[in-house]
């Protein structure tokens, strides 16, 4: 996905490869057992969670046919208890799911979840930088019968600090009114929408404090803006 390269990447080497590697009777390889993908609000986490499913299918058909890779189940942060305390009375020798969690608001997660065993990756999707911010315009627009292709620039860097959910919204705003917008029209619906990135990594911050392990990406980010 355009400027979010980053985060498949740390997907597939924190999740995907151990997976497969455990399922391949790999020793000394621990699958990972749950995943939560956090940030500030944003659509593109879904796409990571179909991609890893994708990835499993595909690559565990390419393995030996006796291997079995786990299945991806998506839940809600208050369903995920339950999701695991279904995993562990499954029947011994069945393959357990791997438990997806997406969260805006990660720090409001139960902390016991936060551990061995349950959510034990943690990946955070930071707000979209200008290549992904600029997809986002055309492919929404594109979505929503907008003609913007001569604004594409100036509402990518209008929307700086701005999440995917934002564009979105920013978008809405345009459709409604009209199908061409023009320079004032522009203004208008940009005058309507906050940026929310920045306030969510605002508070953030003490979910990325340094005694917390696995956020070492949140950290980076936070030190890079000088938010840490």
């Amino acid at each position: 996905m355009p400027g979010l390269q980053a985060v498949g990447h740390r997907i597939t080497s924190i999740v995907l490869r151990p997976v497969l590697a455990a399922a391949s009777g790999i020793e000394g390889v621990r699958a990972p057992h749950g995943l939560l993908l956090y940030g500030p609000p944003d659509p593109a986490r879904r796409a990571f969670v179909s991609a890893l499913r994708g990835d499993l299918q595909t690559s565990g058909a390419a393995l030996n046919a006796n291997v079995t890779v786990p299945e991806v189940i998506e839940v809600d942060a208050a369903a995920a208890a339950e999701a695991f305390a279904a995993t562990a009375a499954s029947s011994a020798g069945e393959t357990a799911p791997i438990v997806v969690v997406q969260s805006d608001q990660p720090w409001a997660i139960d902390p016991e979840l936060l551990c061995e065993g349950r959510l034990d990756r943690l990946v955070f999707v930071p707000p979209p930088d200008w290549e992904a911010r600029r997809w986002r315009v055309e492919v929404g627009a594109a979505a929503r019968g907008l003609n913007v292709i001569q604004y594409v620039d100036e509402l990518t860097a209008g929307t700086n600090g701005w999440t995917g959910a934002d564009i979105d919204r920013l978008l809405d705003v345009l459709r409604d009114h009209t199908s061409t917008p023009a320079g004032p029209e522009l203004l208008s619906a940009m005058a309507t929408v906050r940026g929310s990135a920045i306030p969510w990594l605002t508070e953030a911050r003490s979910f990325g404090t340094a005694g917390r392990s696995h956020v070492d990406d949140l950290r980076t980010y936070l030190e890079r803006y000088r938010l840490g």
